[in-house]
């Protein structure tokens, strides 16, 4: 599961949801900055604005919370 991230040259930034292998089993919805977007087919645009280091959060069906993806969260 991830998302890319593509700078266009006016300077605004456009994530795509790449999917992942059965991820609508463990993952409730996805939530971009305070947005929730569902679930998203694989290649779906999930943003377009000019904020290219905005949150990208999984809820995650086992723990029910959140998790982090993009930004990479290094641990």
């Amino acid at each position: 599961m991830a998302v890319n991230v593509t700078k266009l040259p006016n300077g605004t930034c456009q994530l795509y949801w790449l999917g992942g292998t059965d991820y609508e089993s463990f993952v409730e919805n996805l939530k971009v900055g305070n947005e929730v977007v569902g679930h998203p087919m694989a290649g779906s645009m999930i943003y377009n604005g000019t904020d290219c280091n905005t949150t990208v959060k999984m809820y995650m069906r086992d723990i029910q919370t959140y998790q982090q993806i993009h930004p990479v969260v290094r641990k």
